[in-house]
């Protein structure tokens, strides 16, 4: 993984490796994080790339609902580095709001430079504010 700064700005080289590193390394740092507990429900995958995303599906037959937010952002606005992150969550947090989900937890994965990784539960609850039901008419 090395970035270079260009013309426009950063370029970003991906090794083809990455994809298969994280298949060796992620699952004994996922057992210790979930710790017994079941698997998660939302996966917020930082998109460096689509390799990475299809190996993580693999490796824990995650479901196309758990992961588009992740290959949305990847397609709309591609690596965008750590920031990436942040986009995959607001996604998520469309996409749960819209469906009227109800509180669930899951796990946060980013990656960076020399492939350092980090990992995080996390959890959705809904918004209180628009769930407010008005009180009934009073017809006369």
């Amino acid at each position: 993984m090395v970035w270079e700064v260009g013309n426009y700005g950063f370029d970003l080289y991906l090794s083809t490796n990455i994809p298969k590193l994280i298949g060796q390394f992620i699952p004994e740092q996922m057992e210790r994080l979930i710790d017994g507990g079941p698997k998660p429900q939302l996966w917020a995958i930082h998109p460096g790339g689509k390799g990475i995303i299809d190996t993580l599906e693999d490796m824990y037959e995650l479901t196309e609902d758990q992961t588009r937010p992740s290959r949305t952002v990847l397609r709309n606005f591609g690596n965008m580095s750590s920031a990436t992150l942040l986009f995959v969550l607001h996604e998520m947090r469309r996409e749960l709001e819209s469906r009227s989900h109800g509180p669930t937890t899951g796990v946060a994965l980013a990656f960076g430079p020399g492939l350092t990784f980090e990992m995080i539960r996390i959890g959705y609850l809904p918004s209180a504010m628009g769930q407010v039901q008005p009180a009934d008419e009073v017809h006369v």
